[in-house]
């Protein structure tokens, strides 16, 4: 059972690859952050619904009743886009915004412990190292560097304190998934349902927001066109579906498990952007690839060692009984 959890994280992580890659060509293509950010939400809503409703009719009631839990998920993910995309737009360069947004296992093993009370070990902290060596060379560090030293923006430590505290909540994001799956709403495909529900209200009001303090910002001419239907896409492929494989796998996997499976996503991305020729892999990215695919084989392998300990656990005092 853990080791399907795994697998069905792992596919959420590779999956996730979508969103920097298709984030970025809906942007070329004339769609604003705004526009982007709440469609990626809002289409997702309408094409959850009817599974959430036949698996489990009183979805609208137990949505009433854990508001106090959604409104703070939904929180959360509003706090992950502004740190995200306002380091961005403060001038950090990508490779640095990524690699500091990756920090989250850290907070993982210190939100774990704290709501999970699950054991920190050596063997996990060391697998958490090797993960964020290979996030280290994925994005690219010799390309880091050069950027950084040409840089001359004033704002670039804010940038950075930013996207260090998106690692934080995106750590807060996996606590509170893995919590809702257990303890508020057990359906994985109820909770994305509601969690991706609640989200749009935030979002949206900062969306219409932008919209009336400036033309363009938001709803501009390019979501009335055909390419609409490339956000519609965006919202299924790279928001509903991994989101509800992550909550479906959580329940079973440790958080600090979950948080270096899901380092799977700038790895999925890289990937992706060589296959539709947008980027080139360095041989340290693949390296950087690399190490993290084999910490998530440690993950996996440690899992089944556990399991395996507490199957003798068992059956040694069922012997002894």
């Amino acid at each position: 059972m853990k080791e399907r959890g795994i697998a069905l994280i792992a596919s959420s992580g590779i999956l996730y690859g979508l969103v920097t890659v298709g984030g970025s060509l809906l942007s070329k293509i004339g769609f604003s952050v705004f526009d982007i950010s709440f469609f990626f939400l809002f289409f997702s809503v309408p094409f959850l619904a009817p599974f959430a409703i036949k698996k489990d009719p009183k979805i609208f009631s137990k949505m009433k009743t854990n508001w106090k839990y959604l409104f703070t998920y939904s929180m959360v993910n509003l706090f992950i886009l502004f740190t995200q995309f306002g380091s961005l737009s403060l001038g950090l360069p990508p490779p640095t915004a990524a690699l500091l947004l990756y920090t989250q296992p850290i907070w993982t093993i210190i939100f774990g412990r704290a709501f999970f009370k699950e054991t920190i070990t050596a063997l996990r902290v060391g697998i958490i190292a090797l993960a964020l060596v290979g996030v280290f060379l994925v994005t690219n560090p010799l390309s880091l560097f050069s950027q950084t030293v040409h840089s001359s923006n004033s704002n670039t430590s804010v940038a950075e304190i930013l996207a260090l505290v998106g690692g934080v909540f995106l750590s807060l994001w996996i606590i509170l998934g893995k919590k809702g799956r257990v303890e508020q709403l057990k359906e994985p495909v109820s909770l994305t349902f509601a969690v991706r529900t609640f989200s749009v209200i935030p979002i949206g009001i900062v969306s219409f927001g932008a919209y009336f303090f400036r033309a363009g910002l938001f709803l501009g001419p390019k979501v009335y066109s055909s390419d609409i239907v490339y956000l519609v896409l965006f919202a299924i492929f790279a928001g509903a579906l991994p989101d509800y494989l992550f909550y479906r796998g959580v329940e079973k996997v440790l958080a600090i498990q979950a948080g270096v499976i899901l380092l799977l996503e700038p790895v999925s991305s890289a990937v992706i952007s060589v296959a539709l020729g947008i980027t080139i892999l360095s041989w340290l990215q693949i390296v950087g690839g690399a190490l993290i695919l084999f910490s998530n084989y440690l993950v996996i392998r440690e899992s089944s060692q556990t399991k395996e300990k507490k199957s003798e656990q068992q059956l040694k005092s069922s012997g002894d009984s």
